[in-house]
This record gives C-alpha cells, structure tokens and sequence, in this order.
C-alpha cells in the first residue's frame, strides 16, 4: 500500500508556507507528536514563519530526515523500525515536489550575491531545462540556467532544436511514468531491494529504459569507467560531462555536497533517471530522421 497517495493533489497549486502547514499537519496525523506539534514542525520547516523559496524549504525537510536518522543510531530496533517510516515519508514528499509543475512564486534571496557555505549551494540545484543533468541557479538569478552542456544563446540553432523537442520529451516521459510502477506502491525496504531495482533499471539489458542503459555503458572511458558500483556512481555519470577544470573551487564543493546528499537518497533521482530516458529517447529519434515527414 503506497505510503500516502495523494500528496500530489494536496500539494499541487500551493505556495511553500501552505505546503509545510499541509506538511505538517499529515505528519501529525500519520506520526502523533512524539517529535512535537503540528506547530514546533512548522517552525522547523519554516524558521522565519513566512514563505520561502522552494529550494530552502527542501533544505529543511531534508534537516528534518536527518535527525531521525541521528535518534535511529541511538535507540533500539523498535524505535529504528518507527523513524525509517518517518524518514522513507520525508523523502516521498521531497520527491512529490521536486515532481510537481514548475510554480511562478519562487522568491529569490534578498540581497546576497553568493552562497554562504557549499552545503548551502547544493541545495540550489535544479534541472536543465534542454535536459535532464542539474545546475545550480545563483542567488539573485531569475532564470532556471542552462547545464555546463547546453549553455547556449537562444538565438542559436542549437538552442530552439532543444527547445523544440522539450513538448516531444515531455510526452514520451508522461507515456514511459504510466508503463511503470509507481516507486513508493512497491513494498521494499530501505535497503538492497531499492538498491536493486533502480540498479536495474539503469543497467540492465532486460530494462524498460533501453536508452538510458545504452547511454550508461557508453560512459566506459575516465573518469567513468564501467561497471558502476553505487548510487553515487550512477548520479555522477548521469550528470557526466561536469567540466571540472573550468568552475571554481566553491563550484565544485557544491558538486561534492550535491553528490554526497542526494546519493543518499536516490529514490530523489527516479524523476531525473525517466527524464533522461525521455531526452535520450527522442534524441534518437530525432538523429535518424525521426521528424521527417
């Protein structure tokens, strides 16, 4: 039975400060208050008890999960068993709203011109929106940027032929989500089996994702060399190329801190594994003629 089913109709359309009150309010409703009230959890999600940016209100879910995992090192199996539901949750919601539609009330931070501390910054990764690797958006930025691959003038070819195939890629992404079961209706546990699935889907030759698996095992030269042994392994090759050389030293702490927390939690990249599928797919198409007519 999925953990809850219908936090993407209770979160879809809502700003961040009525999302971390819905938030919230289900996590009492599912948990009690053994953690505290509906609102000592608000106000650990939303320090400052207003509106945030999504990026921030990330952070603190992801803040929230930690302590659970903290409090399982010092209880016993009973009390282990109780926070891995609390935690699998915590990262089912993440992953609902990194899924949900774009929303046009995203609130750039006020006067700051840079990232305080790296950690900071790699809460700041978002989508490329020419593809599926990450970038980070910089304080103040008020567009999604482009990714170290498709930084390119709009005006350029380049540019509006990517363009063009986002409506493509977005369709065939809705048609390969619905061929495949939804990640949290499976009933694994928090470890091998998880592991397990999602090392199939990416590279196994019986994988509904031939694309992606086609494209993983081309990444055979450094610094990715096959087989990819981790979570972290598969991240970095989906991300592949990073131009490591050409970014500053604060750049690439972030890459590291983005690498280590989201390796962590890789049920937080199945929606970035079927976007690549997606683009991957219809680039395919696209380089053997597939839009002629």
């Amino acid at each position: 039975m999925p953990l809850t089913p219908n936090l993407s109709n209770l979160f879809l359309g809502k700003n961040t400060l009525e999302t971390a009150r819905i938030l919230a309010d289900v996590f009492v409703r599912r948990f009690g208050e053994d953690w505290g009230t509906r609102e000592d959890i608000l106000k650990s999600l939303l320090p400052k008890g207003r509106a945030s940016t999504w990026g921030d209100l990330d952070k603190r879910i992801n803040v929230f999960a930690k302590h659970f995992y903290q409090t399982q090192k010092e209880q016993g199996k009973e009390q282990n068993t109780e926070h891995s539901e609390k935690i699998k949750f915590l990262d089912e919601v993440r992953f609902v709203l990194q899924d949900l539609p774009q929303r046009q009330d995203y609130k750039l931070p006020e006067g700051k011109e840079e990232y305080q501390a790296a950690e900071e910054a790699a809460f700041h990764f978002v989508c490329c929106s020419l593809c599926w690797r990450s970038v980070m958006r910089l304080p103040l930025e008020k567009k999604t940027p482009l990714c170290h691959l498709h930084d390119l003038p709009s005006s350029s070819p380049a540019y509006r032929r990517r363009a063009r195939m986002r409506k493509e890629v977005e369709v065939t992404k809705l048609r390969i989500v619905k061929a495949l079961p939804n990640l949290f209706e499976l009933r694994w546990g928090q470890g091998v089996e998880l592991k397990s699935y999602l090392f199939e889907l990416c590279l196994s030759s019986a994988s509904p994702l031939p694309y992606l698996v086609q494209y993983l095992h081309s990444l055979s030269c450094p610094p990715l060399c096959m087989p990819l042994q981790t979570e972290r392994d598969i991240l970095e090759a989906l991300e592949h190329p990073i131009y490591f050389d050409k970014i500053t030293a604060r750049t690439k702490e972030a890459w590291a801190c983005y690498f280590s927390d989201r390796s962590q939690h890789f049920r937080l990249n199945y929606v970035k594994i079927l976007t690549a599928e997606a683009w991957l797919e219809v680039e395919a198409k696209h380089q053997h003629g597939g839009k002629r007519r």
